[in-house]
């Protein structure tokens, strides 16, 4: 008799262990790399890259997305789709150096009223002052210089970040956003890399070190972990435009209590994160979002998410630019159909690599044409494909109330400013030498 009441007693604290350990919120961390293109992955280009053995490891233990995308190649606008869950046209991050309009949203804000702390490490590049919806729990700079480069990129404090993760007694939502591989590179040899694959390195030993301290304090048990990139690299064809090597981007993913070694042609968005770790979370009401939920596709590995991705990029509001060159976009994941609102002119960015007269229309079959350098656009034979993209982009102006050629003119051009310090301090200079 005693025996069974012990076995009773069991069965229950067994039962009790069992459903606090499924009750127990999850963590979630996303690693965002800076302009780091999907191919400089050797996961993602059959082992021929030699400087991401952190990431790739990850990746063989993850599901890795092959046909994932920012809705804009560049900073701020990429960020803003990634904390609000929204398109950059409707979220007003639509211009690199932006803000949010008052009434959006974002990540910390909403995993704050679940109970979270919120926690953002390095960079931001995402402008909080007005935004009353934009505000994290914690904020950590990075401070630590970098080998080869100490004054021109900065990376976190390990110690620092495991002290933070340790103290913590309630579940959180962590980023971290790393400085690199952006320019400038890292200029002297790192572990016998150059230039863009030294800095490449360097982003996989930061990701490799977070890995430690997850492991350390055994973390990776409930944690949702995310690696990506808010778009391609400073290279021709890629940042500050709408083809495959600017807004395609590396996504990998590790679920808790999952064994995961697979990868999925699932079309996704940059806008599809926040939905889907809120869903993780809790949050029932995911109906303001432009994304959807990715916890489905994850957890059975389905092909299924989104019939089209869209793009929106603007010239406007990057340094030295004077005339707008809007570009709109949207792919099925094979085709894809890109506008040009302003074909006058060349694309103030990347203008040195073109050839010929740019036109209003481009499509390219990107199955076939992984450089997207035949455009289809006049090819009677894509003629449907064609008409059926370019209405789906149209209606998806509209619905993101898109200005279009005609709202970018009211942008006022930016100025260089730190070249605009420079001037200013010259100035100062010349006028204190002239009194004496």
């Amino acid at each position: 008799m005693l025996t069974n009441k012990f076995i009773f007693l069991a069965l229950v604290i067994a039962s009790f262990t069992s459903l606090t350990a499924q009750d127990k919120k999850l963590n979630f961390f996303i690693f965002v790399a800076d302009d780091q293109y999907m191919d400089s992955l050797g996961c993602y280009n059959d082992g021929v890259t030699q400087t991401t053995p952190n990431i790739d490891a990850f990746a063989s233990a993850a599901l890795k997305f092959t046909n994932a995308y920012t809705p804009s190649a560049m900073c701020a606008p990429s960020r803003g789709a990634l904390y609000s869950g929204i398109y950059p046209l409707r979220n007003g991050l639509h211009a690199n150096h932006w803000k949010y309009f008052k009434e959006v949203k974002t990540l910390p804000d909403h995993f704050t009223d679940l109970g979270y702390e919120s926690i953002l490490v390095g960079k931001n590049h995402v402008k909080s002052k007005g935004n009353k919806y934009y505000k994290w729990s914690r904020q950590v700079a990075n401070e630590e210089g970098i080998p080869g480069d100490p004054s021109k990129h900065r990376t976190f404090n390990d110690e620092k970040i495991t002290q933070l993760l340790s103290s913590l007694d309630k579940p959180f939502v962590m980023v971290y956003g790393s400085n690199l591989p952006h320019a400038p590179y890292i200029e002297e040899g790192y572990k016998g890399f150059q230039k863009y694959e030294a800095s490449n390195k360097f982003v996989d030993d930061e990701f490799g070190r977070f890995m430690k301290i997850f492991n350390t304090l055994n973390l990776e048990e409930n944690t949702v972990i995310i690696y990506l990139s808010d778009h391609g690299a400073n290279i021709p064809w890629s940042k500050w435009t709408s083809y495959n090597r600017g807004v395609k981007i590396p996504v990998m993913v590790q679920w808790p209590g999952m064994k995961m070694s697979a990868e999925t042609s699932a079309l996704i968005s940059m806008v599809d994160f926040l939905p889907t770790l809120l869903d993780a979370a809790g949050k029932e009401d995911l109906s303001s979002f432009d994304g959807k939920s990715l916890v489905n596709v994850i957890k059975n590995s389905s092909p299924s998410q989104h019939k089209e991705v869209f793009f929106a990029h603007t010239s406007m509001n990057i340094n030295e630019v004077q005339e707008p060159y809007p570009i709109r976009g949207v792919s099925d994941g094979r085709y894809k159909l890109i506008q040009n609102l302003n074909p006058s002119i060349k694309h103030p960015k990347v203008k040195e690599f073109y050839t010929g007269e740019a036109t209003e229309w481009e499509l390219y079959d990107t199955s076939k044409d992984k450089e997207e350098n035949a455009n289809l656009v006049n090819n009677p034979e894509k003629r449907e494909i064609f008409e059926k993209l370019k209405k789906s982009l149209l209606a998806w102006r509209q619905s993101q109330q898109d200005g279009g050629l005609e709202a970018e003119h009211l942008i006022k051009p930016r100025t260089n400013t730190k070249k605009a310090e420079a001037k200013k301090k010259k100035r100062k200079g010349t006028k204190k030498g002239s009194s004496k």
